[in-house]
């Protein structure tokens, strides 16, 4: 008699187990992430300090080493990378999705760090991990990161590429370089082209709000998008100006060298994006800053660089470089990670009216069913 009952306690009991097992399985996943990072890193900071330290045995160089410049460089490389992070708050706020801009800034810089990993997919893991929730749809935010990334190239080829073109030394191949970069990553950039795949993302959704949504983002965004990528290029060529200041190069002019510097830092850091399989561009971005670098020192700055040590100073200038931005995105990071300001903007509930996405369709969506975590 008793057969049909529901039997509630035991289906309850179940749930919460499954439950307890999703949220251990995620913790677990999220670890390994942390352990994963930690590992690249530490080699790629280990392996540019080695690097530095080598060629200052191999050569005797002896250098006027100044750590505030050091501290200096790598500020001003933080500050750079702020603009970029408010641009891509605001493509996910122009796709109808609601975070707050502490939350996206916090993703954004933490995210930096997946480029050290090989195949830089983990730059787009851990950006869309610590900022998708209920009203931010994971490949909607996957989405954003390729539309800040490919305008971060874009403005960093074309400043390149204009620079090149007026003060011409015979970098033809470093040229044709910075063009093609150019030319492809403005036409993946431009709305006609980028918003019918995203119209087929955001019908999958469900979501009306942010399909109308995709319809706005427009031009406006872009130039906005241009705008804010030109003050990034601008502090990571300070960055490097005060980076050869550290080197003792005291006689370097600001003002004269700094189009140089933004043009070397931009080309170089393309380039290194590029390369995809390289962890932080590790090898193309030195290969490029000593090509733009020691022309320069030994033409225009003849006066204070030794004659013959041109080329040896770009060197460590680059490795220099490398060492003082991986320190600055670590440091960043670990504030961002331990702030608790964006945990508690992000814990009230949001008033914008938004429904969140159905169950089906975040199953739907490809990028939450490969996403590594439920990172914080």
């Amino acid at each position: 008699m008793n057969r049909d009952l529901p039997s509630t306690p035991k289906s309850d009991g179940t749930a919460a187990s499954g439950r307890r097992w999703r949220t251990w399985g995620r913790r677990v996943l999220s670890l390994l992430v942390v352990l994963t990072l930690v590992y690249f890193l530490r080699n790629t900071l280990l392996g540019a300090w080695e690097q530095f330290h080598k060629i200052q045995a191999d050569t005797n160089a002896r250098l006027d080493f100044r750590w505030g410049w050091c501290f200096g460089a790598a500020a001003i490389y933080v500050v750079g990378v702020l603009p970029a992070g408010w641009f891509w708050h605001r493509v996910l706020r122009d796709l109808g999705q609601k975070t707050s801009l502490a939350r996206a800034m916090r993703a954004y810089i933490i995210g930096h760090l997946g480029k050290y990993v090989p195949g830089k997919l983990w730059v787009v893991f851990l950006r869309v991990g610590l900022v998708a929730g209920p009203e931010v749809q994971p490949s909607m935010a996957a989405a954003a990161v390729f539309i800040e990334t490919l305008t971060m190239m874009a403005v960093g080829a074309f400043l390149s590429a204009v620079y090149l073109m007026f003060a011409w030394q015979g970098h033809g191949e470093l040229l044709a370089a910075a063009v093609g970069t150019a030319t492809v990553a403005v036409f993946f950039t431009l709305p006609p082209v980028f918003k019918p795949v995203l119209r087929i993302v955001a019908r999958k959704s469900g979501r009306e709000d942010v399909l109308l949504a995709v319809e706005c983002l427009g031009f406006r965004t872009l130039w906005q998008g241009w705008l804010g990528m030109g003050l990034l290029w601008i502090c990571f060529g300070i960055s490097l100006w005060m980076t050869l200041r550290a080197l003792g190069l005291d006689g370097v002019p600001f003002w004269p060298a700094l189009p140089r510097m933004v043009a070397t830092a931009a080309l170089a850091t393309v380039s290194g994006f590029v390369i995809i399989l390289l962890p932080g561009g590790l090898g193309v971005r030195e290969f490029v800053l000593v090509a733009l670098l020691a022309p320069y020192l030994s033409n225009s700055l003849a006066a204070i660089v030794p004659a013959g040590r041109a080329d040896l100073t770009a060197v460590l200038a680059a490795g220099l470089l490398r060492v003082v931005w991986l320190m600055a995105e670590m440091a960043a990071a670990l504030v961002a990670w331990f702030s608790v300001w964006p945990a508690i903007r992000s814990s009230h509930p949001s008033r914008s009216g938004n429904r969140s996405p159905s169950p089906a369709a975040l199953q739907d969506d490809p990028v939450h069913r490969v996403l590594p975590a439920d990172l914080p």
